[in-house]
């Protein structure tokens, strides 16, 4: 478990958040999600030692190998796409593994300062897989990426990340269906846990039986309605399907 205990952050007189005090469950993803520029990613570099907070302290992450996919890609532009890789990959074969997992493979050998802006993205999140970790911290992992292209690293992070500890900001519902088991919600100025939720829908397996009980549930209540109505009618002596008028009762 990691335990954030009343941790405290300010930049001059701006307070980032204050007195926050939470934990974090070990061997599952949780999602950090929110407005843009309320704190989460300074939050997240306290949790990682990056930044100290003010006051407060954490506790669960010592003597942990951490790896990191930064909002900023960070890279070595003038090294080759295998050589950011290799700078932290334990071996050559795990470095050629996560480029071919990327789609990267063919750009080995060129520059990664002439890399596309998607490129540029992939690398980053092939060398922090490459790295591995007791911890993974990933801030916006699949920002800048095409709909083709986000689904095959999506898959990729999920099977890298699971049954160990990650510590996710999105601002994609989907992205957090897919990889988060709890969810931390943050508003306010200074950021606060406005809640803590459970994930309806983990993975994208689960959403086909989404789509199959959404239609029974529409059906139950149409058939309560119709029989709710059949009884009325009946009681009125109207036929619900072609009613006729009631009856003219004698005043005598």
């Amino acid at each position: 478990m990691i335990e954030i205990s009343g941790l405290t952050k300010s930049y001059g007189d701006k307070v980032i958040f204050k007195n926050l005090t939470f934990s974090v469950r070990e061997n599952v993803c949780t999602a950090f999600t929110g407005d843009s520029g309320i704190g989460k990613t300074t939050l997240l570099r306290c949790i990682t030692g990056l930044e100290k907070p003010d006051t407060g302290h954490i506790d669960g992450v010592e003597n942990k190998k951490i790896t990191f996919v930064f909002q900023e890609n960070r890279l070595l532009a003038h090294a080759s796409v295998l050589e950011n890789i290799l700078c932290v990959a334990p071996d050559k074969q795990r470095a050629e593994y996560f480029l071919q997992r990327t789609g990267l493979a063919d750009e080995s050998r060129k520059k990664a300062g002439e890399l596309s802006g998607g490129m540029k993205r992939r690398l980053a999140v092939a060398r922090a897989l490459a790295a591995g970790g007791d911890i993974y911290y990933l801030d916006e992992p699949l920002r800048e990426l095409d709909e083709g292209t986000e689904e095959k690293i999506l898959q990729l992070i999920k099977e890298e990340i699971s049954g160990k500890t990650a510590l996710l900001i999105t601002h994609d519902s989907l992205h957090t269906a897919a990889l988060a088991d709890d969810i931390f919600r943050f508003a306010g100025s200074p950021m606060t846990i406005k809640r803590n939720a459970g994930v309806f829908c983990t993975t994208y397996e689960n959403l086909p039986a989404i789509f199959f009980i959404f239609p029974l549930a529409i059906n139950s209540v149409i058939v309560y309605t119709y029989c709710g109505l059949y009884q009325k009618y009946r009681a009125d002596g109207l036929s619900l399907f072609f009613p006729t008028a009631p009856k003219e009762r004698s005043a005598f």
